[in-house]
C-alpha cells in the first residue's frame, strides 16, 4: 500500500506517530507502508477514515481522491 507513504507525508507525521495512533508497532506500520503485510479490514477502514480517503483509493483501486486542497478529481470510470 504505497499510498500510505504519500498520505502520511501529506499530514507530516512519522511512522512512529501513525503507529501509535493505530496502536501497532512501528515495524508493523512500516510493513504496511512497504506492502510486506496488510492491515486487517478493520484497520484498513480506520486508515481510510483517518486519511479521509476511500478504501478503494487506499488500496489502489481508484486513482484520485478529494485531498487537502478540497478539489474533487475524478478517475476515468467516474467520468463516463
Amino acid at each position: 500500500m504505497i499510498r500510505l507513504f504519500e498520505l502520511r507525508s501529506e499530514k507530516r507525521l512519522s511512522q512512529r506517530e501513525i503507529a501509535k495512533i493505530f496502536n501497532v508497532s512501528q515495524a508493523t506500520y512500516n510493513n504496511w507502508e512497504n506492502a510486506r503485510t496488510q492491515p486487517s479490514l478493520e484497520q484498513l477502514i480506520a486508515l481510510a477514515d483517518f486519511f479521509d480517503v476511500s478504501v478503494d483509493y487506499l488500496i489502489g483501486k481508484e486513482d484520485f481522491y478529494s485531498g487537502s486542497d478540497s478539489s474533487i478529481r475524478l478517475n476515468d470510470k467516474q467520468k463516463r
